[in-house]
């Protein structure tokens, strides 16, 4: 450990400085530092989040503490959305929720990646259709897929991972979340809602990928959610788009 003699020299240390070993190191680049998207603050994590669809970029400088180098991320993909039957009283098949890529990457190089955050799948328009497939998301070179639209009088949508349910008694079927196979078949007005998954990387417990339902009763604000199906009376909901999330240590 270094011995000091006097105040005045430890007062010109600059900061953010650290210790490595016995090594006092300090400057700039302790920390990773990142530029891009939206920042909010956790504690001693810095936050970087993405959600406007289609391509961006951020920024990357890598700390000299390789320890200080891992960064979490979150990359959803966008939903589908669900499908419209014409001249029907039951719902249409609903879309596939977007999946999702996490854990912890660790830059070896700085400079300027590429962020891909995926629309959801659009509404076609008209009285009779299936639903569109959503955008898949992407980041250090993952990709998310995404979630695929509904069917007419068929299954819902699913993502590369998950299967949306078959078409039941009213032929349609209810769409796979980011985590789960969608398990209603289309016979019950109580029809499963399938839960997406909770994530506390943006500092709040949140749910993302929800699966979207067969017929239009809940809220779709959920990134990454599928669509609902809809009716004669009723336009199946559009997919929602993704999001691309990353976190870091900051200080």
């Amino acid at each position: 450990m270094p011995i000091y003699k006097s105040t005045e020299t430890i007062n010109k240390i600059e900061t953010p400085a650290m210790f490595k070993g016995e090594d006092l190191v300090f400057g700039n680049n302790v920390f990773i530092q990142v530029d891009g998207g939206t920042v909010t603050y956790d504690g001693r994590f810095k936050i970087h989040t993405f959600t406007t669809a289609g391509t961006s970029s951020l920024t990357l400088v890598p700390s000299n503490l390789s320890d200080n180098n891992s960064i979490e991320y979150l990359i959803q993909a966008g939903g589908g959305s669900g499908a419209r039957i014409e001249n029907a009283t039951t719902f249409a098949s609903a879309g596939g929720a977007g999946a999702i890529m996490s854990g912890s990457y660790t830059p070896t190089i700085g400079g300027s990646f590429e962020v891909i955050v995926g629309a959801g799948g659009a509404n076609p328009g008209g009285t009779n259709y299936d639903g569109e497939n959503g955008k898949n998301s992407s980041l250090f070179g993952i990709t998310a897929c995404s979630g695929s639209g509904g069917i007419r009088n068929n299954s819902g949508g699913g993502n590369c991972y998950f299967s949306g349910s078959s078409a039941g008694n009213f032929n349609n079927g209810a769409g796979a979340s980011n985590q789960a196979n969608a398990i209603d078949n289309g016979g019950a007005l109580d029809a499963y809602i399938n839960s997406g998954s909770i994530s506390n990387i943006s500092g709040t417990p949140t749910e993302y990928g929800r699966g979207g339902r067969r017929y239009n009763q809940f809220d779709l604000n959920i990134k990454g959610a599928g669509g609902n199906g809809g009716n004669s009376g009723n336009d199946s909901t559009v997919g929602n788009d993704g999001v691309v999330i990353i976190r870091y240590r900051y200080k």
